[in-house]
């Protein structure tokens, strides 16, 4: 695989491309544009996309691959999408976690591919510490006699194999001690935080609007790191539960699981996409 294929082939697992389904034009496009990297004919749309992402398995494990192998493997297969939350690119202040994963705990993911190094690794692993109850690098074998000398024995490491496994090879440990309430408050959105204020404490603050959310964080800073922990998870699941869509999910093929459990596209045009992705390439 060259670097131009290598290009327009990652661009293909993109919510860019699938939007271009929703539209007939556009569509055509994508159609003609994926027909020409394929090496074989008489494929539907989503066999084609289920070829093209084996050769990036086997070619190119860039990063969405192994975002993709956690939803596969961990999100859908795991936890089979029954009361779980999937998340990518999550913002932790100045970090960004490439996968979060919350069912009985909230995991933070970093990924290091091959072509990755591991500057900022260490600040990364700490602000993730202080968020989420389990923290994991998950890395091709190439990588790992290099981690193990970066990591402590508390961070977990997952190896994504040759034959497209993941191998636990450090488990992580609990990090429930290390919550620091103002980096969990950073992480939820309005409702959620005058939700948790509203449960624990009765009422909002009597504020003007522009010093509400810093009175709800120094109420929320008062909460036991129990409860906040809690209610952190349960918020995020109510963000994101794939259980109502379990369902209509399972219909996408496996190559493009993390990028629709993403990228909030409604039940309608879930439903266009998954017809479109059975039409057959000419």
């Amino acid at each position: 695989m060259n670097n131009s294929e290598r290009h327009i082939i990652t661009n293909l697992f993109s919510k860019k491309s699938m939007i271009a389904l929703l539209e007939e034009e556009t569509n055509d496009k994508l159609k003609l544009l994926i027909a020409s990297h394929l090496q074989e004919n008489g494929l539907t749309l989503s066999e084609a996309y289920e070829y093209l992402y084996k050769r990036l398995v086997k070619e190119y494990r860039n990063e969405y691959v192994y975002k993709n192998a956690i939803a596969e493997k961990i999100v859908k297969g795991r936890h089979k999408m029954a009361n779980v939350a999937y998340f990518t690119e999550f913002r932790v202040r100045k970090s960004i976690a490439d996968c979060v994963v919350v069912n009985g705990y909230s995991t933070a993911y970093e990924i290091k591919t091959e072509f990755d190094t591991f500057y900022r690794l260490k600040h990364q692993l700490q602000s993730y510490k202080q968020v989420f109850e389990k923290v994991n690098i998950v890395v091709p074998e190439s990588k790992l006699l290099k981690l193990k000398k970066e990591v402590d024995d508390n961070i977990g490491i997952l190896v994504l194999t040759d034959r497209y496994t993941f191998e636990e090879v450090q488990q992580s440990s609990i990090h429930t001690d290390s919550l620091q309430h103002d980096l969990v408050f950073g992480c939820l959105n309005k409702n959620e935080v005058f939700d948790i204020i509203l449960t624990y404490f009765g009422e909002l603050p009597q504020e003007k609007p522009a010093f509400v959310r810093n009175k709800c964080r120094k109420m929320f800073e008062t909460l036991p790191k129990e409860v906040v922990n809690f209610e952190f998870k349960k918020a995020l699941k109510q963000r994101e539960n794939y259980s109502k869509n379990k369902e209509t999910l399972s219909k996408f093929p496996n190559s493009l699981l993390s990028l629709i459990c993403t990228s909030n596209f409604s039940k309608q045009n879930c439903g266009i996409m998954l017809n479109r992705l059975e039409q057959q390439l000419s």
